[in-house]
């Protein structure tokens, strides 16, 4: 069931577990391509995790940038 599978996706997303939510999203979206709502949080989810490894990165080189 595609609804089932972006519910328990965006349930994983909030509970912080990223891989498994975009799994189960990912598997929404091949049941039924057109759930364009489980389009929308894979979007979400993807762009929060982009946003959070450029933080990372940044926050690496600042770092880096203090020490010397």
């Amino acid at each position: 069931d595609p609804e089932l599978q972006a519910n328990l996706g965006i349930l994983l997303a909030h509970l912080g577990r990223a891989d498994e939510a975009a799994g189960r999203l990912r598997r929404a979206v091949e049941l039924a391509p057109g759930f364009a709502a489980a389009h929308v949080e894979l979007g979400k989810l993807e762009r929060h995790r982009d946003v959070a490894r450029a933080v990372h990165y940044e926050m690496g080189n600042a770092t880096l940038c203090a020490e010397n």
